[in-house]
């Protein structure tokens, strides 16, 4: 169907208002025949349907196009499907060009999620993803001629959606902690950014929202047992704080130090219910502007539930991250078989504080590492104390580990 689809650039007559547009002509009219039913919806109108291009990667591939074109589309298809799933539409409707609608979003909303997705697509591809390459536009109007649309400016799309960000963080800090817990506690959520490195090459591929919950005024941290006492009210709580305290420390490293990628820390608890999902997919969302590659959601308190209802927790909010990965309370005794057919991307486990010597610390890793392997090929160990442990981490066959943050 669209091996004949060309798409080309004109202006649109019309005046002087319209002279900034253009129009995105499509050979193929069963392709304009399936985006009659969006003209009508209001949806153009409101800003909500925007075109993305994938024709820097049909330039950088040149004759092999022809050859890698269906591979390409399964890609894309896939990562539309994972970026866009839920209310959102998307249709092919050229060689390299997609439209996305996305009713539940903001225009701006829209159009920033449009960019994360081209962005992925790009790199995984080409290896880089430079302004000039990334071809999005606003759809203003589908005629049977075709869509007409504006050229977006990404750096443009990219500041009004970290400003729209950093307001929402601002709000929600102050929304979600301090609080009163349902016992009468009163809490509060420190945050800190853990350098994550991929060990392979010793190079730094993002950060993780290591976070701490405290008791008020004393500042005493809760133990693992009395936060596992708390509600599951609170525990969302918990959670929502600490994206939003994780977003604030990312702004404030500088605008212009977007992270590759951003580990977020939600608990099973928060994921398992219908309401605490919606809630941390927005924020994911919002997390979205923060970030280069995308956010990874590192489930928490995976141990003892059901393979069944935590491979459905992992597929909720799937679609929404670019990865879905596991954090171990405890040092793993035994095998992990629970975790056996719930596509976690890695296992994630923390540095006990205060191991002893190099021999403690191998002893650790490895207890973990046995464990994990059988599950995930991926295993990140985190909130080491010295290059040394990353060493020895490496050694052991870590894949990734992180820093201990400040």
């Amino acid at each position: 169907m669209f091996e004949d689809a060309k798409i080309e650039t004109v202006a649109e007559p019309g005046g002087a208002e319209q002279s900034s547009a253009s129009l995105l002509r499509l050979a193929s009219a069963d392709a304009v025949a399936t985006l009659d039913h969006l003209q009508a919806s209001g949806l153009v109108a409101q800003g909500r349907v925007n075109v993305i291009s994938l024709q820097a990667i049909a330039d950088q591939l040149g004759r092999r196009w022809d050859v890698r074109r269906d591979l390409v589309h399964d890609h894309v298809k896939r990562s539309l499907e994972r970026q866009f799933g839920g209310q959102s539409l998307f249709q092919q409707v050229s060689d390299t060009d997609y439209v996305i609608c996305q009713p539940e979003a903001s225009a701006l909303a829209g159009q920033a999620r449009c960019l994360n997705c081209l962005r992925e697509i790009l790199h995984h591809f080409l290896g880089a993803a430079q302004n000039a390459d990334l071809r999005i536009h606003a759809v203003t109007r589908i005629s049977p001629e075709g869509l007409y649309g504006e050229l977006l400016d990404i750096a443009a799309v990219e500041q009004a959606e970290l400003t729209e960000v950093e307001a929402v963080a601002a709000a929600a800090i102050d929304r979600w902690s301090p609080f009163v817990s349902s016992s009468g506690q009163r809490i509060r959520v420190s945050c800190a950014l853990e350098p994550v490195i991929l060990l392979r090459t010793s190079s730094k591929i993002g950060y993780r929202l290591a976070r701490k919950v405290l008791d008020m005024p004393s500042d005493r941290p809760l133990t693992a047992a009395e936060q596992r006492n708390l509600s599951r009210a609170d525990i969302q709580r918990i959670d929502c704080a600490t994206i939003a305290r994780g977003l604030d420390r990312v702004r404030a490293e500088g605008r212009q130090a977007r992270c590759s990628s951003l580990v977020v820390p939600v608990s099973y608890t928060t994921l398992s219910s219908r309401e605490g999902r919606a809630v941390i997919v927005e924020l994911f969302r919002r997390a979205q502007a923060a970030v280069r590659h995308g956010v990874i959601c590192e489930i928490r308190d995976i141990e003892g539930v059901p393979t069944g209802a935590l491979t459905a927790a992992a597929a909720a909010i799937r679609p929404f991250c670019i990865y879905v990965v596991g954090r171990l309370n405890e040092t793993p005794v035994g095998r992990l078989d629970g975790l056996r057919g719930v596509r976690l991307q890695a296992l994630i486990a923390d540095c006990p504080p205060g191991l002893a010597g190099d021999a403690d610390f191998t002893g650790w890793a490895r207890g973990v590492l046995a464990a994990s392997r059988p599950v995930s090929r991926s295993v990140m160990l985190c909130q080491l104390a010295s290059a040394r442990q990353l060493a020895i981490a490496a050694m052991l066959g870590a894949t990734h580990a992180s820093f201990r943050g400040a």
